[in-house]
């Protein structure tokens, strides 16, 4: 069962991508129903970026993990670079990068105050059918909750936002409740 997290974890840190040339892969993924794994949005009501609607993918072709949802900047500052993490109640986790994951950069667009921006994983959002189900061991109670939070903002004037400490005591929360339950 760990495996499954390190699994969704590593991928989450290393594979998840927004605002990629859509034309870059056709990967076709399932959304997670919450009842395997709950994703849930930190609430931060002095962040400046919002996100909405979040799902987590599954690809039916290999396993691997995704995210996909809206960001909406409330803020007054346009934004350069943010970067969010997934903490699991399982102690395992990962950092994002926001946009260009592998560079951190926002495709080079900014993500103006009031506007909303799509975060797409890369690839096409299927049909979770019985089979894939099955195949990709969707099955059963729920393993584990999955916190999306936002780490730290870079604005296009250089100031920061940064709720990392945040991010941090949960990773040691779930990290200790993780530990306590697998003693038993």
């Amino acid at each position: 069962m760990r495996f499954w997290f390190l699994c969704l974890c590593t991928f989450v840190y290393f594979g998840v991508v927004l605002g990629q040339d859509p034309r870059a892969s056709k990967q076709r993924y399932v959304s997670v129903p919450a009842e395997n794994v709950l994703l849930v949005v930190a609430a931060q009501p002095d962040c400046p970026l919002q996100m909405l609607d979040s799902k987590l993918l599954m690809s039916a072709d290999n396993g691997e993990w995704g995210v996909t949802g809206l960001v909406h900047n409330r803020g007054a500052k346009p934004i350069r670079y943010f970067r969010t993490s997934i903490w699991t109640s399982m102690g395992t986790g990962g950092t994002l990068n926001g946009s260009d994951w592998s560079s951190g950069k926002l495709s080079g667009n900014l993500i103006m105050p009031g506007q909303t921006v799509r975060e797409n994983c890369e690839g096409q959002i299927i049909s979770l059918t019985t089979e894939l189900r099955e195949k990709l061991k969707l099955t059963g109670p729920m393993r584990a909750v999955a916190v999306l939070i936002v780490e730290r903002i870079v604005f296009d004037d250089g100031s920061v936002y940064s709720d990392e400490s945040t991010s941090q005591a949960l990773q040691k929360y779930f990290g200790t409740i993780s530990e306590s339950s697998s003693v038993k």
